[in-house]
């Protein structure tokens, strides 16, 4: 509960023209979400909410849950995405596909 002293205090700094000494406060309040849209093939979303329906959560929890554990899947494994040109990659496949020739 808001006391009459610190809302009538609030009121007035806002009244006052003078926010010289203002400090923006970026910090996320505890609990805050952040909402998302996303498209999905009719595949996927049938899948997504299957596994909220097995889980019994509602469908954005199910994503959540799904993106963390796709999250720690990936560092668990020690996977780090990586930028590659695509001459360089066009090279390694072409590379890896030819035979190899004995030395000589």
């Amino acid at each position: 509960m808001v006391k009459k002293a610190d809302r009538d205090e609030a009121l007035r700094s806002l009244e006052s023209r003078d926010w010289s000494n203002a400090v923006v406060d970026n910090t996320p309040a505890s609990g805050a979400m952040v909402t998302l849209g996303g498209r999905f093939r009719p595949e996927q979303a049938d899948r997504v909410m299957a596994e909220a329906q097995r889980r019994g959560v509602p469908v954005s929890e199910a994503l959540r849950d799904l993106v963390d554990e796709a999250f720690a899947a990936r560092a668990a494994a020690g996977e780090e995405p990586v930028t590659v040109r695509p001459a360089d990659l066009l090279r390694a496949l072409r590379d890896a596909a030819e035979p190899r020739r004995p030395a000589a």
